[in-house]
C-alpha cells in the first residue's frame, strides 16, 4: 500500500503531496546490508523530495551514513548521472550503486547493480539483491570484477559501439558508390 508523503518545495513556494509504494522487504533489506556495508543514498532527485522518501524507509536514520542529491550529480541533458568519483574517501573497487537506470551509473558501468523498477504489489528483488551482496560483493576485493562477470555492462557496451561503427562504415561505403 503507498504511504502518503510531502514536503515544501521552495521553487514554487508550496506544500507537495505524493504517494510512495515502498517496496516488500526494504526495512529488512537495509538492516541486513547495514551490518555489511555503509550505506549512502544517492539520488537524482531534489532533497526535499529525497528527504522526504529516506525519511520514509529509513525514519530513524540507522541505515543511511550520507545522503546525496541532484546537486552531487552531472547533468546531461535532461538527465542526471551519478558519478561515483565524488565520494573522495573511497575507494572505486569497493562501491557499488544500485539503481534502477544504467544511465544513472554508466560513468562507472562496472560499479553497477541493475535493479528492476518498483510500482507496487509482490516484488522479491531485494532477497535476490541481498544474497548477491552478500554472496559475491562482500566477498571481493574489487566490485567491478565481480559486476563485470556477472552482468557484462561493460563489455556490452564496447560490442555495442563496435556494431554501431561497423554500421555506420557500411553506410558511408555504400553512400559513396
Amino acid at each position: 500500500s503507498a504511504s502518503n508523503c510531502h514536503f515544501f518545495d521552495p521553487e514554487i513556494n508550496e506544500t507537495v503531496n505524493f504517494k510512495v509504494y515502498v517496496r516488500p522487504y526494504t526495512q529488512e533489506f537495509l538492516k541486513e546490508i547495514s551490518k555489511k556495508f555503509q550505506l549512502i543514498a544517492f539520488t537524482a532527485s531534489t532533497q526535499e523530495y529525497a528527504d522526504a522518501v529516506i525519511n520514509l524507509i529509513d525514519p530513524n536514520n540507522e541505515f543511511f551514513e550520507f545522503r546525496l542529491y541532484r546537486n552531487s550529480c552531472i547533468k546531461v541533458g535532461r538527465s542526471y548521472v551519478k558519478d561515483l568519483r565524488i565520494i573522495k574517501n573511497r575507494n572505486i573497487e569497493n562501491m557499488a550503486i544500485l539503481d534502477n537506470s544504467m544511465y544513472s551509473f554508466c560513468n562507472q558501468l562496472s560499479n553497477g547493480i541493475l535493479i528492476n523498477s518498483y510500482y507496487d504489489g509482490d516484488d522479491t528483488e531485494l532477497n535476490n539483491i541481498e544474497g548477491y551482496l552478500k554472496d559475491y560483493i562482500s566477498l571481493t576485493d574489487d566490485v567491478r570484477f565481480v559486476n563485470e562477470q556477472v552482468f557484462n555492462f561493460e563489455s556490452k557496451l564496447l560490442e555495442a559501439i563496435k556494431t554501431q561503427s561497423i554500421k555506420q562504415k557500411k553506410t558511408m561505403l555504400s553512400n559513396d558508390v
